[in-house]
């Protein structure tokens, strides 16, 4: 498979050209590294929402679908959400070991797959696995990865990585098999995690950075017009049919929240410093703030602007659903964001070394 991209003069090497056995034994090796580091979580029962979505499966087919297909405000997530524990509830009832591997299954799979991604997009094989290890090791996704009922943020982060692959394989062959693979898993994550959104822009973005606004409509017009479809009609059922919440935890609304929600985000994405305890820092200051400004310095001084702002760019747009809420941050909403972020750090490795 020829190369969908050659960003900056940069030779782009697909996954097909690495020998099979390399990337097998790589994959391999990543979630061996992911079970080994959360098996502990395995110990544990169900909590908080479980409850709810075990006994929503409980009750059947009917009982997992109808909060999703209503004119009421609410998540749509009818995958995650709804479909997901359907399965699992007949096979393993309240036995929450097989929840747990599952989980681990997919952040390993998500690790993997986001160093797919970063092959992709014009970084290195060696930036791309360490930028691999570091997604599948940060202990900011231990809440993610703990809680059973966040399979919302891993499945949907496995339809995300999987959509922006094929989208950019699409944006560079204009192939029928990568956009109906990538419209397929855009339409999976949309129903199973409202940040997956973001992605026809991601994609555009990028086809803007690289080869210009022309070259960006035209994708509009062509590979991504599937994508688009499927946000249209997205957003007409969940905004103008369904709507927002206007009370409760996920009460969404425009305030000063918004800057609060935001400057929480960027200061634990880069959650090394989760390991221990956070210090006595100034207030609005975290370690990952540092981490931030490092790279922006970084990337203004390498005089790569375009980079920088894609990375950027797309750990806000996905991030951009849950600025709005009033009460309800956690670190579980940063899973998919991460994927701008890991850009940063692997683009900034490449250009170090």
């Amino acid at each position: 498979m020829r190369p969908p991209h050659v960003p900056h003069g940069a030779q782009v090497v697909s996954v097909a050209s690495v020998p099979r056995w390399t990337f097998l034994a790589g994959s391999l090796l990543l979630a061996l590294f992911v079970f080994y580091c959360f098996w502990p979580l395995t110990r544990y029962f169900f909590s908080q929402d479980d409850f709810y979505f075990l006994e929503k499966a409980s009750a059947g087919l009917r009982a997992v679908t109808a909060p999703h297909f209503n004119a009421h405000p609410g998540h749509f997530r009818p995958v995650t959400m709804g479909l997901y524990f359907l399965v699992m509830w007949p096979l393993f009832g309240l036995y929450p070991l097989p929840y747990h591997v599952v989980s681990l299954a997919l952040h390993a799979l998500n690790a993997i797959l986001a160093g797919v991604l970063l092959r992709r997009l014009g970084i290195s094989r060696f930036a791309s696995w360490i930028a691999a290890l570091l997604f599948a090791a940060n202990v900011g996704e231990l809440e993610a990865v703990a809680w059973v009922s966040c399979v919302q943020q891993l499945l949907g982060a496995t339809f995300t990585l999987v959509a922006l692959i094929r989208g950019v394989d699409a944006l560079g062959t204009r192939g029928r098999a990568p956009v109906v693979g990538a419209s397929v898993a855009y339409a999976l994550a949309l129903g199973s995690y409202e940040q997956t959104l973001a992605i026809p822009l991601v994609l555009m973005l990028w086809e803007w950075i690289h080869r210009g606004w022309r070259a960006a409509l035209r994708a509009c017009a062509g590979p991504l017009l599937p994508m688009w479809i499927l946000l249209g009609a997205y957003l007409v059922y969940v905004l103008g049919i369904r709507g927002l919440p206007a009370s409760g935890p996920y009460q969404m609304w425009l305030g000063a929240h918004v800057w609060e929600n935001f400057r929480e985000y960027t200061g634990s994405v880069f959650a090394v410093w989760l390991i221990y305890p956070y210090l006595d820092l100034p207030t609005g200051l975290r370690g990952s703030h540092i981490v931030w400004w490092t790279l922006i310095a970084w990337y203004a001084w390498r005089r790569k602007p375009k980079d920088l702002a894609f990375g950027c760019a797309a750990f806000v747009l996905f991030l951009l659903p849950v600025l709005f809420m009033r009460y309800h941050v956690f670190s579980f909403h940063l899973y998919i964001p991460a994927i701008g972020a890991l850009y940063l750090l692997a683009g900034a490795a490449d250009s170090a070394v």
